[in-house]
């Protein structure tokens, strides 16, 4: 199966929040859209949209000037033809850059999770300045991650 390797990148944050993912180019940006959350370990609780050169891509009618608008599950990732958008969850709070790094065979048919840096935030604990202040005092609220653990969720849920 065609796919694609992904790196997912939170931006405004002091510590790298980084996966590398594999997943399908037949795969929705809504499907993505789901994907990220459970690589990201969040639980979908808010808005979403997609950023690229020309569109706004979203669950919801999402209008930026400029930007022409599409459902979000209307549009496969492998028609899109720019190699870098953004991804923004809970409105502007959870900024994300994605990059199209290559492309390549998948061995699934789910997306998985190749590498990741850094813990990820909870999604409702106040955006990127909270966060960086957790991450500075050595909190210990910010969840742990297991790669093997997202991989079998991505599994049982996107398969």
């Amino acid at each position: 199966m065609d796919g694609t390797k992904l790196k997912v990148q939170l931006i405004e944050v002091d510590e790298t929040v980084e996966r590398i993912l594999e997943i399908s180019k037949e795969y929705t940006f809504k499907q993505l859209h789901r994907a990220l959350q459970t690589a990201m370990g969040w639980k979908d609780l808010e808005e979403y949209y997609f950023l690229t050169k020309e569109f706004v891509l979203s669950e919801v009618d999402y209008r930026i000037e400029g930007y022409e608008f599409m459902f979000s599950d209307q549009v496969k990732l492998g028609e899109l033809k720019d190699k870098t958008f953004r991804y923004y969850y809970n409105g502007d709070l959870w900024k994300h850059t994605i990059e199209i790094l290559e492309d390549t065979i998948l061995e699934n048919d789910y997306p998985q999770v190749l590498e990741y840096k850094g813990r990820c935030p909870m999604e409702e604990y106040g955006g990127p300045a909270v966060y960086n202040e957790m991450v500075r005092e050595n909190i210990s609220l910010l969840p742990v991650y297991d790669r093997d653990e997202v991989n079998h969720i991505l599994e049982i849920s996107l398969k």
